[in-house]
């Protein structure tokens, strides 16, 4: 069984519980499955929609598709589930045919999209924005008539947005909330620490429902946003750093004497071949443009231009004094 086949047979389990009654203790530990990975979370929600689409399909009278789908699928009407587990079998299935990747474009105005580590991918929304994923991303949308919502679940992205003053473009990320006004940004999160570069234009970002000293905070082009656990932080930046900042979207990473070991750790975003530095070697200074694809190709520079030793070992390279 797959990663994601093991996370859907979870999911499923857990709705059935859900559906029955969880107590305190049981709710504790769903509660910890939910925090333990974003997918979970996300393949549990798809799942729900699922499980409450079917209830919708049983009760129609004739088999016609009730949504619009990203692949050819025929709808059918299915009868009354008889029981929570098997409500929650049939949810499985639906993500099981369609596959998770399918399965975000399922709900009707609602999509997501994935990239694999290394994959790039180009987007343009119903409004007209085009968004650029970067390496293992996972993103969501949701277009109605009042309001443009995108959630980065994981990973980076780049927004070129088109201004609607009717309908404000936000993007949730973490407990952020990212609020365009006629923009061009990019916003990257790992776990808890979330930065947001602006190039055009201006953000807010705030934390919704929330009353938080110093929020909102407006960044205009040339700056960033790092936030973190309760803090937010504006800092500017040269346009030349802006732009090898999002060198990312040529395929291209870009370092400034940077440490080796904060190279070595963007390269590793890019690759499931992953770079370790080792002792003094990590805080050696480096410059220069990269492919982000080139992982043995940039080790190999570094060790002839700094005299370093580099040994492979399986997906590892180690680089050392």
């Amino acid at each position: 069984m797959s990663r994601i086949d093991s996370i859907e047979e979870k999911a499923a389990r857990w709705l059935a519980r859900e559906e029955e009654g969880l107590g305190p203790a049981m709710r504790a530990q769903f509660d910890a499955w939910l925090a333990e990975a974003d997918l979970h979370r996300v393949v549990y929600l798809r799942l729900k929609s699922a499980w409450r689409q079917a209830d919708r399909l049983a009760a129609l009278k004739r088999p016609e598709p009730p949504f619009a789908t990203s692949r050819s699928v025929r709808a059918w009407a299915l009868p009354r589930l008889p029981s929570a587990p098997m409500r929650a079998l049939a949810a499985v299935l639906v993500v099981a045919c369609l596959g998770v990747g399918g399965y975000f474009g399922f709900l009707p105005q609602h999509d997501g999209y994935m990239t694999a580590i290394g994959q790039r991918q180009m987007l343009r929304l119903s409004d007209g924005t085009q968004v650029e994923l970067n390496t293992d991303t996972l993103l969501r949308t949701k277009m109605t008539a009042n309001r443009r919502t995108v959630i980065l679940v994981r990973g980076e992205a780049f927004f070129d947005v088109v201004h609607d003053a009717k309908r404000p473009f936000v993007v949730l990320v973490g407990d952020r909330r990212i609020v365009d006004v006629g923009t061009k940004f990019s916003v990257r999160r790992d776990s808890d620490h979330i930065r947001v570069l602006v190039s055009e234009g201006r953000v807010t970002v705030d934390i919704p429902g929330e009353k938080h000293p110093g929020l909102p905070v407006v960044a205009k082009a040339n700056e960033v946003v790092i936030a973190k656990t309760d803090e937010t932080l504006v800092v500017p930046k040269n346009q030349q750093t802006v732009v090898d900042d999002l060198s990312w979207r040529r395929g291209v990473l870009v370092f400034n004497q940077q440490t080796l070991a904060d190279a070595a750790a963007q390269f590793n975003r890019y690759s499931t071949k992953q770079i370790v530095v080792k002792g003094d070697a990590r805080n050696l200074r480096i410059g220069g443009s990269f492919r982000a694809n080139n992982i043995e190709g940039f080790a190999q520079l570094v060790s002839e231009g700094f005299e370093l030793k580099v040994e492979e070992n399986g997906d590892t390279i180690i680089i050392s004094n």
